[in-house]
């Protein structure tokens, strides 16, 4: 009969408890404010490309997969090497020069230079996503890491949901380079 007992773990933390913690805050702050900013870049992209420089939907789809191929090959390498990096610093580096790469495509006026910027901006984004989960591990307890990754998806997809709103208000109110 005792071999049949299951171990018994103790009930997930509230959202509002892993919440209350500053550190967690921070990074859902952080992601929240990331993820934004990827979509807008995103989304200025496609309007540069479609209204500005009349673009095709083939050239629209090659520059997301500009954007999207660095991070399929190169995410699982990532992984491994921020176990051996400061974490920290590799989400601050990351961030700030994706920021530089996303304002950088003010200056961009052909589909193939927008396609270069996107891959580059999808290689560093490939080693962001890895240190947030290895932050997460460190700043949240163990029995909080449930709640904490539920609100973590949750800014993610809530921000999916609201960004095409306001990246197309703000493309139509103050143009493409608005989004960079």
């Amino acid at each position: 009969m005792l071999f049949n007992r299951v171990a018994e773990s103790p009930p997930p933390a509230s959202f509002r408890t892993v919440f209350a913690q500053p550190a967690f805050r921070t990074l859902w702050l952080a992601q929240f404010v990331s993820v934004f900013g990827d979509f807008l870049a995103i989304f200025g992209v496609i309007s540069r490309i479609t209204f500005t420089l009349h673009g095709t939907a083939t050239q629209v789809a090659l520059v997301i997969v500009a954007y999207m191929a660095p991070m399929t090959v190169v995410a699982p390498v990532a992984g491994v090497l921020v176990d051996r990096w400061p974490v920290r610093r590799v989400m601050i580096a990351s961030d700030l020069i994706r920021a530089v790469l996303a304002a950088s495509l003010v200056l961009a006026h052909s589909v193939p230079q927008i396609a270069l910027t996107l891959a580059t901006l999808g290689l560093v984004s490939s080693f962001f996503g890895p240190a947030q989960s290895v932050a997460l591990r460190t700043l949240v307890a163990k029995e909080d890491l449930l709640s904490a990754n539920a609100l973590l998806a949750q800014a993610f997809y809530l921000v999916r949901v609201l960004s095409p709103a306001l990246a197309g208000a703000l493309v139509a109110w103050l143009g493409a380079n608005a989004c960079f």
